[in-house]
Parts: structure tokens; C-alpha cells; sequence
């Protein structure tokens, strides 16, 4: 009787253990060891490689769920100091722009990165130096690349042949080329030209009329060079090419720009690299397969270092989940997703041997022309006093545009105001 007794209350237990096993409560057991890391990036190309890659992340780490957050671009920034400033760890992964860097590790809000990398032996040695620049911060680094950018004349192929022209290999050229493909709904060019957003295109024309020095705009000592008659030629250009693009040009960031080529309203547009994909997909443009590019400089056959703005991938000081998030950075900065995020929607390589590869090329024919210009690119300057004194150049830039200054005085003035950011931060003691 007794061991009938003991074998009844062995074989209780064993079923309660089975049901307890597969119970709802053991799984928000198991639910709980679960990581949720949410995600930073703006709404454009940049948000649309986090969601590529997360998805590609999670079907590999079911454990790391990753939620991706896409506020408006102009919005990433105090969005990021409100996190700092509230220490609550809203956000585990921020793609940072390079001209934000120093002003985000200075002030404590990014995580330094050197033992992460270390940790998964990570060669950084992959990444082509310009791509890697801006996720340094005074030698510490503090995020991984991501889409780095040179200025690009995208054109249309269709509208070049009918005409019977050639892709302008110069600015003198170019300028020509716009002039005579606008003409009635169709215009020859458009640029960023909004007070926002200028200084990228200008980067472009500086660069390649022999402007920039030591610090891009500044000089070895944190003059700066802006208001050279080299500048001042350079901005003149700018302002005369504006004249072939559409009506309110003085405004264009990077959306006026690449919605008015995606529709087909423009034979050429000057755009960063990273517009390449949105041409080729369907669901937003209507030049799908008439799109080439190439990069004009002053004299044929000049070497350029183009300023290159790239974003960065980096962990917030106040993430509570910072081995999860690096776990997902070393994935979607990689070898795997670089190349699968160039073939997706154009997101352009941080490592040189993305270029050359076959289904790149096949997708992307002109590519290797835009490669020269990637390699020999040069960082933007990230130190204190920089983003200020940018701004201060880019409402001057935007003066020159709508007419308001001549492009020697606009440069003249930003010069001016320029000196006195940079003295306000100590450069000159």
C-alpha cells in the first residue's frame, strides 16, 4: 500500500512539474530574458538601414529584440540631450552625425567603445580611413561608421543622349550643361541651398577650387579661410548654377531636391551618395534605370579631397543594455550588411572592397567612378565651436543664393562671424 502511495505522489509531482514547465508563468520566465534596445535614426535612409538590419539582426538573435525610432531629422539632436539630461536610458543605439560628435562625447553622452571592439575582435582596419574619422572623438572612439557621403552629380542618362551631350567633367562644363537643358517644365539642375543644409554642397565646390586648409574651412590656427578670393570664386559658381534649378532652391534641403529628380523634373541634381538606391527603386521614383553620376571639378583630371559627412552608430552613457546594443552595431556596421545596404537603397560602403564588388557594379554601373572620391576623401572637423561657426557660414551662403549679399561680402561677413565664434571658444589664447 505504501509503495502504491509513493509511486501516486511521484507521478503527481512528475505532472505538475510537466504543466508547471509549460505553464504561462514559465514563459514570461523565459519572456523576461528577453532584451529590448531601442533604436535612434532619422526617418530617411539612415532609419531605413537600422529597420533592414534589425529585422536581419533579430531573425539571428531572437533573445536581442531591437525597436527602431525614426523622429524628424531636426528633432535627433535635442531629443538626444533630453535623454542626457534625464539619465533614464530611453535609447540604447543613436546614429550620430559627425558634426554632432564633439558636442556629444564632451558632454558625457556617448559611451566609449574601445573595449567593445576589442572584446569581438573587431578589425578596424576594414573600414577606409575617411569613413572612420567621424566616430572619433579627441582619439576616443565612440561609434561605429555608417553611411559616409561625398557630394554626387547624379544625371539622367535619357535626357543627356537625346540631347547630345556628354556628362560635364568640369564646372565651367556643368554650368554650361545646365544651362541648356532647362528649358520649359524641365530644370538643368538643383542643390541644397536652404540655411540648413547649404554647407554641403559648398564643401563640394570649396574642395574643388583649392579653398579648404588644414581644418576644412579654418586654417592650422582656427582662421578661417572662407573669405580667400578662391572662396569667393567658388561660392560665385554656386550661386550661378542655382540660377538652372527650380523655384525656391534658397529653401532645398535633401528632400526638395531628391523629390523634384525622382518625379523627373531635373536632368541633373547634386545630391550626397547616399540618394543612389531611391533613384533605382520604383516605389519612389520615376527614372528607374536612367540614372548615372559622376563628380566635376575645376580643371579635367584634378584630384580632390572632397569634405565627407558621415553618420556614426554609438551607445548612449545611459543605456542599461549596452552589450546588447554593441551586439547589434558590430552586425549592422559589418562586413554582411554593408554590402546588403548598398544593394537595398544605396547606403554607400565604409569599407573599400564593397565597391568593387560584381552585384554592386551591376546594380550601380558608375559606381566605381564615385569610388576615387570616397578614398580620397577628408573628415569635417568635429572640435568645440565648429557646428556654431558652420551655421553661422551657412546663413551667409544662403544670403549670396537669394541675392540679398554678393558672394564676397556673404564670405566676407561669415568670415568675420566665424573669428569671433571660434575666439568666444578660446582658439585664439
Amino acid at each position: 500500500m505504501r509503495r502504491n502511495l509513493k509511486l501516486m505522489v511521484w507521478a503527481v509531482c512528475l505532472v505538475m512539474s510537466i504543466m508547471l514547465f509549460f505553464s504561462p508563468l514559465t514563459s514570461l520566465a523565459v519572456e523576461k530574458e528577453i532584451v529590448r534596445i531601442t533604436a535612434v535614426a532619422d526617418p530617411g535612409g539612415i532609419g531605413m538601414g537600422l529597420k533592414i538590419s534589425s529585422q536581419a539582426f533579430m531573425q539571428k538573435h531572437p533573445e536581442i529584440q531591437i525597436a527602431v525610432f525614426l523622429p524628424p531629422w531636426a528633432q535627433l539632436m535635442p531629443k538626444y540631450m533630453l535623454d542626457h539630461q534625464a539619465k533614464t536610458g530611453a535609447y540604447d543605439v543613436v546614429c550620430v552625425l559627425t558634426r554632432w560628435m564633439s558636442s556629444l562625447a564632451g558632454a558625457g553622452y556617448l559611451t566609449p567603445l574601445e573595449n567593445y571592439v576589442e572584446k569581438q575582435k573587431i578589425d578596424m582596419n576594414q573600414y577606409y580611413k575617411g569613413a572612420l574619422a567621424g566616430s572619433y572623438s579627441e582619439g576616443t572612439l565612440y561609434g561605429m561608421p555608417y553611411m559616409p557621403n561625398i557630394w554626387t552629380l547624379f544625371a539622367r542618362k535619357d535626357i543627356f543622349e537625346e540631347a547630345g551631350l556628354t556628362l560635364p567633367g568640369t564646372f565651367d562644363e556643368y554650368l554650361e550643361t545646365a544651362r541648356k537643358l532647362t528649358r520649359g517644365d524641365m530644370y538643368g539642375t538643383a542643390l541644397m541651398g536652404g540655411r540648413n543644409d547649404n554647407i554641403f554642397p559648398f564643401y563640394y565646390y570649396a574642395a574643388a577650387y583649392d579653398v579648404l586648409d588644414k581644418n576644412v574651412f579654418f586654417d592650422e590656427n582656427w582662421k578661417p579661410v572662407v573669405d580667400k578670393p578662391a572662396a569667393v570664386e567658388a561660392l560665385t559658381m554656386m550661386v550661378k548654377i542655382s540660377k538652372y534649378a527650380p523655384p525656391g532652391v534658397a529653401e532645398f534641403g535633401w528632400h526638395e531636391g531628391y523629390m523634384h529628380f525622382a518625379k523627373g523634373r531635373l536632368a541633373m541634381v547634386e545630391m550626397p551618395s547616399d540618394l543612389a538606391g531611391i533613384w533605382e527603386d520604383p516605389n519612389q521614383s520615376d527614372v528607374v534605370g536612367k540614372v548615372t553620376a559622376t563628380i566635376p571639378t575645376v580643371r579635367r583630371g584634378q584630384v580632390v579631397r572632397f569634405p565627407m559627412e558621415t553618420w556614426t552608430v554609438a551607445i548612449p552613457a545611459w543605456s542599461k543594455y549596452k552589450d546588447a546594443a554593441f551586439e547589434f552595431i558590430a552586425f549592422h556596421t559589418g562586413k554582411e550588411m554593408d554590402k546588403e545596404l548598398l544593394l537595398a537603397f544605396g547606403c554607400p560602403p565604409s569599407m573599400a572592397d564593397t565597391f568593387g564588388d560584381s552585384l554592386v557594379l551591376k546594380k550601380y554601373p558608375y559606381y566605381d567612378k564615385l569610388l576615387s572620391g570616397f578614398m580620397n576623401a577628408r573628415p569635417v572637423p568635429i572640435e568645440p565651436g565648429v557646428l556654431e561657426a558652420h551655421n553661422a557660414l551657412m546663413a551667409e551662403i544662403n544670403a549670396a543664393i537669394v541675392g540679398q549679399k554678393t558672394a564676397e561680402q556673404a564670405l566676407k561677413d561669415a568670415a568675420k562671424r566665424m573669428t569671433e565664434i571660434m575666439g568666444e571658444y578660446g582658439y585664439y589664447k
